[in-house]
């Protein structure tokens, strides 16, 4: 199981790695699978999905591997399936961000618009209505690696958008003007960083291990001898 999502009609969507998009009838407690590769025989392999969301129209939005996006489109009067294996039953429309075989992890769905990153760290907003993609230029932030891999996505009330990179550091976006906010480092080592769902950041200090969680406003004021840390352990272990 990779991907989770309850469409405003209660209906759970579930995503697998190679296995299609899963649909689970709670109430009758029975499973249903539809494919979205281009081969709809059942015993093919699909793609993986790592994301699913439901927008304003009811309507899913799934992200998969290989720089694939899916649209499910789920009319209004659509219950649930008749068959077991209901691929062609409802329209998907396809959107490859990427000639590259790229992940497709984290997206956020902003009205009629779908912000979207790859694994590598490209970053797209899609008119959820047309399809219509553009790619949204990240300001240089001085690393490779880092400008490469994107590891969370987060809309805050006023609707700016904070992109969390794989070795520190957040970028926010706001009415198209980009700012890169550095990592929190000690002796030249960044910390590591990670963005939840809730818009807050938790840093990891590489020398002591402490744990620190702090709001992605309140980042680039960040003063690690001012709050108070949350965990401080006293050998490495396993990043979070």
């Amino acid at each position: 199981m990779r991907g989770l999502c309850e469409d405003r009609r209660g209906r759970l969507w579930i995503g697998t790695k190679q296995e299609g998009l899963l649909l689970f009838d709670r109430i009758r407690y029975r499973f249903f699978r539809t494919h979205l590769g281009p081969d709809s025989n059942p015993k093919s392999l699909d793609y993986t999905i790592h994301r699913i969301q439901s927008d304003a129209d009811g309507n899913l939005w799934v992200g998969g591997d290989m720089s694939t996006l899916f649209n499910v489109h789920i009319p209004a009067s659509w219950d649930y399936p008749t068959r077991t294996e209901f691929t062609g039953e409802l329209r998907i429309d396809t959107i490859r961000l990427s000639d590259e075989q790229r992940d497709i992890k984290h997206f956020v769905l902003d009205g009629a618009y779908l912000w979207c990153s790859l694994s590598d760290g490209h970053l797209f907003r899609i008119h959820t209505r047309t399809g219509q993609k553009t790619e949204i230029p990240l300001p240089n932030t001085g690393s490779e690696q880092l400008q490469r891999e994107i590891t969370g996505l987060y809309q805050d009330a006023r609707k700016n958008l904070w992109i969390c990179h794989a070795t520190g550091g957040l970028t926010h976006l706001s009415k198209g003007q980009a700012t890169h906010y550095p990592p929190y480092s000690r002796n030249g080592e960044a910390a590591y960083q990670w963005l939840d769902w809730d818009g807050f950041v938790w840093i990891r200090d590489p020398v002591t291990y402490a744990v620190w969680r702090v709001a992605c406003t309140d980042f680039a004021r960040f003063d690690p001898a001012t709050p108070r840390c949350l965990l401080r352990a006293r050998a490495p272990t396993k990043d979070l």
